[in-house]
Parts: structure tokens; sequence; C-alpha cells
């Protein structure tokens, strides 16, 4: 896909799941069916792929993902990369990671290694090569095969082994190694995923709560118990929910859990504001 088709898409925000989704079975890629003519379900869920991590990585095939992803409109393509970053809330931040990485071409192996030893990885997740395939399945990583003699090995070349009429065993035994890179998709949703961006929404959603979001930024560049910012910000403080004096009030630790989720805050053994809230921060405050 042509780069100039996300000029726009990457500054756009992000794309609401249609409110049909809400009927939709809650399968791998089931958040966006409702909203295109796309064949979305060939999108296998990834509990299907291989548990291998080896060196030599098993012969996947995305074929199918491809032509799923291909008939999908750019914005279905980078809402299609958010849901699969967003399904699993615990491997959220590895998965926005990855897509970092990536930005500059890396192997399987490096990647794997990458997110092994990466402080968002906790081994109860899914294996670090999991993770990187649930990302080229989405469309978030391009893959290219290559040749023993490090050439990438095009569907056109391909296509004419076929005409001379090569058994696809030996086709696909030119293939040795595998090159990984962030696809357009991917960066244009990086572009809207970083943690500036999420928090910004935090903060424009309910203007009247934005106080809350910038107190505990603030609160928590020291390491902070959900006890003391309970005691930082007592209940009789909080809003009450959707506005409304006869509903109960927000518990702290609501603002504590998006700000989580945005990379505003982090778990290191007690609340801590990260350098990208600190940075969110001083342009806020």
């Amino acid at each position: 896909m042509e780069q100039q088709h996300f000029e726009d898409a990457s500054a756009a925000a992000a794309m609401p799941v249609p409110e049909e989704a809400a009927a939709v079975e809650a399968t791998f890629g089931g958040g966006i069916i409702a909203g295109t003519d796309a064949e979305v379900g060939l999108l296998a869920d990834p509990s299907t792929l291989p548990r291998s991590i080896s060196a030599s990585a098993p012969r996947t095939q995305f074929v199918a993902d491809k032509e799923a992803l291909g008939a999908m409109s750019d914005e279905e393509r980078i809402e299609r990369i958010r849901e699969s970053v967003e399904r699993t809330p615990t491997q959220r931040e590895i998965l926005y990671q990855i897509l970092l990485y990536f930005q500059e071409t890396h192997s399987y192996e490096e990647g794997e290694d990458y997110v092994a030893s990466h402080k968002a990885y906790k081994p109860r997740m899914q294996s670090p090569r999991i993770l990187i395939d649930i990302l080229v399945r989405a469309g978030g990583i391009d893959v290219d095969e290559l040749d023993s003699d490090g050439q990438v090995i095009t569907e056109e070349m391909k296509d004419e082994l076929r005409a001379l009429e090569a058994p696809e065993d030996e086709i696909e035994d030119l293939i040795v190694d595998w090159r990984l890179t962030t696809s357009t998709a991917g960066e244009a949703f990086l572009a809207q995923y970083t943690p500036a961006s999420r928090l910004q929404k935090l903060i424009d959603r309910v203007p009247a709560q934005a106080w809350i979001y910038t107190d505990l930024l603030a609160f928590c560049k020291e390491k902070r118990t959900l006890g003391a910012i309970n005691d930082h910000l007592p209940l009789q403080k909080m809003p009450h929910m959707d506005d409304d004096e006869s509903s109960p009030r927000i518990q702290p630790s609501v603002f504590v859990s998006r700000l989580d989720e945005a990379d505003g805050l982090t778990w290191e053994e007690g609340w801590l504001t990260t350098k990208e809230g600190e940075e969110f921060l001083a342009t806020h405050a």
C-alpha cells in the first residue's frame, strides 16, 4: 500500500469500534467484522499459531491474512492493528513495544531476544514468537522472505518458478530466513498511539476531570501505593459517576488504571509516573 494513503490516517483520532460489533462474538478480529466487507474471518486466531520459538522459524503461512487485509480500507487496517494490540490488556504494552522495535528491520531471532528480555514481557504471556506473529497477522509487521544469498524472494519470482512447473516444495525450500519491518499501517497506528496522544484523550474525555490525571502524574513522580493515592485523593473529592450526585463516586483506582493503560503510570512495586507521563505533565502543568 502506498504511503500517501496514510498521510491523514496517522494524525487521525482512534477509530471507534462500530456499534454493531457489540453483537459480534468476541473472536479474534471480531470487533471490526461488522464494519467491513473484507473477509476478516480469514485472519486466524493467534492460538492456532505454532508454539515453536526455534531459530529456524516454522513455515507459518500468511496468504489468507494478506488477502483479507488487502480488502480493507486504510482505516480498517489501522483499527485491525489496534484491536490486536488491545485485545489482551496484559500484553498491550509489549505488543506496542514490538511495533516500535521493528521500525528498524530485524530477524525473528533478534525480535524474540528483544521481547524475552523486555521488562514488559512476563513468562505467563504467550511466547515471544507468537506475540510477533500476532502483529504480522494483523498487518502491523511486514515479513520479507530471504534466499541463501540474503535476497528477498518476491511473489513475482515464485510465480515465474510456478510457470516453469517448479514443485511448491522446491519454491518453499528457497526460503532460508526472514526479515521483519513495521508496515505502513503499523507506522500509522504508532503515530496515533503514542503515550502523549493517549494521555491527551484522557484529558479531553471529561475536561472537568482533567485535574485528577495531572494531579496523579505529579503525585506519582515518587512511587506511591494505592493506599497513599487514596489518602491523597479522598473519595469525597472524587467526581460522581455520570456527574449524577445520586450515583457513587468514582474510585481513585479507576483513574490510576486509565493512566496505566495510557502509559502515564507504571507499576514498579508502587505506582510511578513514566518518562512519557512526566513529559506530558511538563506541557500540562
